[in-house]
């Protein structure tokens, strides 16, 4: 079947009207983007869901052939690590997803029976708040090194490749393979050039969390954990039902279970990074209240991210996980996904 349109992935994002869905034989969209809009209020932040915006569709790239033995970017030695090169700014894409595999990679991914190794790596310590954008995208860059760590290793062993994306900070609109960006409040993972992008105003936007590492860590694993399904086709999976579910509610509701298990593998990764970057009991709570106070405002049919209490939870979930499958959201009751 032809390949969807490429949305830009969820990420954090300042209000904005909402824009009606256009009909066409039915309710389907071209291409979509599902937003979540951060407005500061006090000490904490309120985030709202703006699904449903067109966007012009950005180039769809031609995948790679499926390959059951995949050549690793590096060599793992006798532990299966991987040393992290350089990002890679022109990664091949993973095979498209068959209309028959989409089930079974969703809820059956060889990647749940993987376990997450304990990352051995250390990072720099950086003033987050008042770094430059060189200092801080370099930072960023550092932490995606250390995500290689923590996911390279089960991605391959499940059969896949992944691939190392950069991190660019952006401080003014700008644009990408997956569109234009106006917000200066956001991140998110461009599957059509698989890189990240991160706005610089995030450093600023979580009140009494804002430039804490731990809720900075979370953003970057949680965009980091959309590269991860993306290589492994859960996301190529979840592009295919979004435009041909039976309503908008099973559309939402796809969105949200791929949303919240990058909430719990990000909780995975921080988690498998704990102890070489020594993150506190408290740094992990900070990370889990911003999930709290992020995502759809209520539990919504048509909500996109996850209310924050489930997002919340599903991030702790993480953060006692040693294995990907432990945040399988595809086979959990509806009412744990909203």
């Amino acid at each position: 079947m032809p390949q969807p349109n490429w949305p830009s992935q969820p990420g954090w994002g300042q209000p904005r009207p909402p824009i009606a869905p256009q009909p066409n034989n039915g309710w389907i969209i071209v291409a979509i983007i599902l937003v979540v809009t951060i407005a500061v209020m006090g000490a904490g932040i309120v985030a709202i869901a703006r699904p449903w915006e067109p966007l012009p569709a950005p180039p769809i790239p031609t995948p790679s052939p499926a390959s059951p033995t995949p050549t690793p970017a590096g060599t793992p030695n006798d532990d299966r690590y991987w040393v992290p090169g350089p990002p890679d700014l022109n990664p091949n894409h993973p095979a498209w997803p068959q209309p028959d595999q989409i089930k079974g990679l969703l809820e059956q991914n060889p990647l749940y029976n993987q376990v997450i190794p304990t990352a051995d790596c250390a990072l720099r310590q950086i003033d987050l708040p008042t770094a430059s954008i060189d200092a801080l995208e370099q930072y960023l860059n550092d932490v995606m090194a250390c995500l290689m760590y923590v996911w390279y290793t089960p991605v391959y062993d499940a059969g896949y490749q992944m691939p190392r994306p950069s991190v660019t900070v952006y401080s003014s609109p700008t644009k990408t393979p997956c569109g234009q960006v106006e917000e200066l409040v956001r991140a998110y993972y461009c599957p059509t050039n698989q890189q990240i992008y991160f706005g610089i105003e995030l450093m600023t936007s979580y009140g009494r969390y804002s430039g804490e590492r731990a809720v900075v860590l979370y953003i970057l694993a949680h965009e980091y954990a959309h590269a991860v399904q993306y290589r492994t086709q859960i996301l190529g999976s979840q592009l295919v039902l979004f435009p041909n579910a039976d309503s908008e509610a099973d559309a939402a509701e796809s969105n949200r279970r791929l949303e919240l298990q990058a909430d719990c593998w990000s909780g995975a990764a921080l988690n498998a990074m704990r102890e070489s970057l020594g993150l506190t009991n408290t740094e992990q709570e900070h990370a889990v209240n911003s999930r709290a106070n992020a995502g759809d405002p209520t539990p919504d049919p048509l909500g996109s991210h996850g209310s924050g209490p489930t997002g919340a939870r599903w991030l702790r979930i993480g953060f006692g996980a040693n294995s990907p499958g432990t945040c399988n959201t595809w086979i959990v009751p509806y009412d744990e996904v909203t």
